[in-house]
């Protein structure tokens, strides 16, 4: 496995499944992934009605998406230099897989967005 392959199919598990803590109206912690889906929606009501607190809004969980989804390529590029070339499929895949069955397991999603802030899976923070 090439090492650009290696480093985008980590650094598309973190964006997916790892949660990240964000600021928007309040805390939380979310998958990038879902920070993408919120700041598109914002940006929506932001170019429809415009005004004052869509604008920061918009602004804010964009520059936080952006942020997080630069810090986890340097990061997966990081990790993906100190793997071995040999052992860099078997190690991509576990922690793909481990992070997709922590995500779908364990409630470590917390958004004021979703059901008032309590714990979800990863399934609860996008219904």
């Amino acid at each position: 496995m090439s090492s650009v392959w290696s480093r985008c199919s980590l650094w598309l598990s973190l964006l997916l499944f790892l949660p990240v803590p964000f600021w928007a109206f309040g805390t939380g912690w979310a998958s990038v992934a879902w920070l993408a889906e919120i700041s598109g929606f914002t940006a929506i009501i932001f170019l429809v009605d415009g005004g004052l607190v869509a604008t920061m809004m918009t602004a804010t969980l964009v520059t936080q998406t952006i942020l997080w989804a630069a810090a986890l390529f340097f990061a997966s590029a990081r990790i993906v230099h100190y793997v071995p070339g040999s052992r860099r499929a078997g190690f991509i895949a576990t922690t793909g897989l481990l992070l997709l069955a922590g995500s779908l397991l364990f409630p470590v999603y917390a958004t004021s967005f979703v059901r008032d802030g309590e714990p979800v899976n990863l399934i609860g923070l996008f219904q």
